[in-house]
């Protein structure tokens, strides 16, 4: 977790999508069913920015720049000579199983709704210290859906902020 976020969010937080692109071609080489790359991406490849997706809202570059690392370890680093599994949009990809899809997790989608759960947090745990210091610092008004950004903000803040119509609706 990076402990200073500054204006160049991507190069701060481009180790996830390192890390993601290292776990891919360590495993890239090896001869992997569908079925098998399916489960590695659902438990290792997603699961990577899980931990930083709870705090921060990643810039949507470098999630997109993740979703095509994962999207080529499915179909294939073989696919440009014509080998490899043809595959469709990931936008179907991560539609649920029930309807058609094979159910991989929408990493913006994802990680809005972490913020949701912090933001969640936010309403109905009024005794955590974490709470008690946004109440104090962000929204001093009492009411986490009645709050605004303000000035000076933190990108915590922020991208907590971001998921308030979530928990609104």
């Amino acid at each position: 977790m990076p402990s200073m976020i500054g204006r160049k969010n991507k190069t701060i937080f481009g180790y996830l999508r390192h890390k993601i692109w290292k776990k891919v071609h360590h495993w890239s080489g090896r001869h992997l069913s569908k079925a098998r790359r399916e489960v590695f991406i659902k438990s290792v490849a997603q699961a990577i920015p899980s931990y930083c997706m709870t705090i921060f809202l990643l810039p949507t570059t470098l999630q997109d720049e993740m979703q095509q690392n994962i999207e080529l370890f499915l179909v294939g680093f073989e696919q440009k000579h014509g080998k490899g599994i043809n595959c469709l949009s990931w936008e179907h990809l991560s539609m649920r199983k029930e309807h058609g899809g094979m159910g991989f997790c929408h990493l913006y989608a994802f990680n809005l709704v972490m913020l949701g759960k912090q933001s969640w947090k936010f309403l109905y745990d009024n005794d955590v210290i974490v709470t008690k210091v946004f109440k104090a610092k962000s929204y001093t008004n009492g009411n986490f859906l009645d709050s605004a950004l303000g000035y000076n903000l933190s990108f915590t803040w922020h991208s907590i902020h971001t998921s308030q119509v979530l928990v609104n609706n």
